[in-house]
């Protein structure tokens, strides 16, 4: 089974840390990826859920300063990946 998306990116997170001796601050998300943030449950994204209901995630993530899991988010990315 692939970990859930948040996983991921606290993994990619964690790598890019060792690699690169800083914290990474963009997200960069692909259409898939943010179709798998909709489908979490909300235990896990907490108040970004409502709005995934109301507007979907793109919208969503908009209305929340284009931020999530402490990375700016880049939408519509070619590859999944943080930097």
């Amino acid at each position: 089974m692939e970990p859930n998306i948040i996983n991921r990116i606290e993994a990619k997170k964690r790598e890019f840390a060792n690699n690169n001796k800083q914290s990474p601050t963009k997200l960069y998300l692909t259409i898939s990826d943010e179709l798998d943030l909709s489908a979490l449950p909300a235990t896990e994204i907490g108040d970004l859920a409502g709005l995934f209901i109301k507007y979907r995630p793109k919208e969503a993530l908009k209305r929340k300063g284009n931020k999530f899991c402490g990375l700016e988010v880049v939408l519509d990315s070619d590859v999944f990946k943080v930097e």
